[in-house]
């Protein structure tokens, strides 16, 4: 057995059926406080077991903390909390949260002519769409198909918004601006010294997300101080996985800039 952590997955839908998988570790703080929410989750101590999720989450995207607060929220009636989670553990790449995600939150359906022809442009060649639609309605994919049963692009809605295949985006958090302010405050320590000099100021950095949408070559663009810079940094390299962006439909790097403020 590696030195990751095991988690347990309890999944209930007609009965309750309890076991446990080995899963990876991420950030420690974070993976304290989901190993402390398996524990009351084992013990059906759902609402301990929800808030020490949160307070995981807010620390680093865990995906321990997102399976089992997704396996939470389904004991505790919340079928739509049940799915948000399982997409956002299926998003960092754990297998059986897709498998599930896919088989317990998307009703699918294969059709000729559907309204979503309309969102896109024209394909001449399309002989018919498959969708796939999120539950409780925060996710739409719809994929258009030739008469050889070759893709020939995919139409994303999320939270209302659209990302059709054959366009280009710019990388974005999960969660927009808000979640990724929220990250960076949650995770960035007033360096000691700084803050007995009262030194204090905006950190400008860049970095490049990668076609995986990991965080690369973070650099200081237009710094304050050493002290505030070194820890501007750490906090970016520290931000989890993006949505990449894409050109014509393919993942590509992105160069992104942001700021980190220090207040006293």
């Amino acid at each position: 057995m590696n030195n990751t952590t095991m988690k347990l997955k309890i999944l209930l839908f007609s009965l309750f059926v309890f076991f446990a998988i080995g899963s990876r570790g991420q950030n420690l703080k974070s993976q304290l406080f989901a190993d402390e929410g398996i524990s009351h989750l084992q013990l059906g101590n759902f609402a301990k077991a929800d808030s020490l999720f949160d307070i995981a989450l807010s620390v680093y995207p865990n995906v321990d903390a997102y399976f089992n607060k997704a396996l939470t929220r389904l004991n505790m009636k919340d079928q739509c909390g049940f799915c948000d989670n399982m997409y956002m553990a299926a998003f960092y790449e754990d297998v059986e949260a897709d498998s599930l995600y896919n088989k317990y939150c998307l009703s699918k359906s294969m059709m000729l002519i559907s309204p979503y022809d309309s969102l896109v442009p024209v394909l001449p060649d399309k002989a018919y769409e498959r969708i796939a639609i999120d539950k409780c309605g925060k996710r739409e994919t719809i994929e258009f198909y030739n008469q050889k049963d070759s893709l020939l692009a995919t139409l994303q809605i999320i939270n209302k918004k659209y990302y059709y295949s054959k366009l280009s985006y710019k990388a974005r958090y999960p969660g927009g601006t808000e979640m990724l302010d929220k990250f960076i405050a949650n995770n960035m320590n007033y360096p000691k010294e700084a803050a007995d000099q009262n030194i204090q100021g905006r950190v400008y950095a860049s970095f490049v997300i990668n076609e995986q949408g990991k965080v690369q070559d973070a650099r200081i663009v237009n710094g304050v101080h050493p002290l505030l810079d070194e820890e501007a940094l750490r906090v970016i390299r520290m931000i989890p996985k993006w949505y990449a962006a894409t050109s014509k439909g393919k993942p590509v790097r992105e160069v992104m800039t942001l700021h980190v403020d220090f207040t006293l």
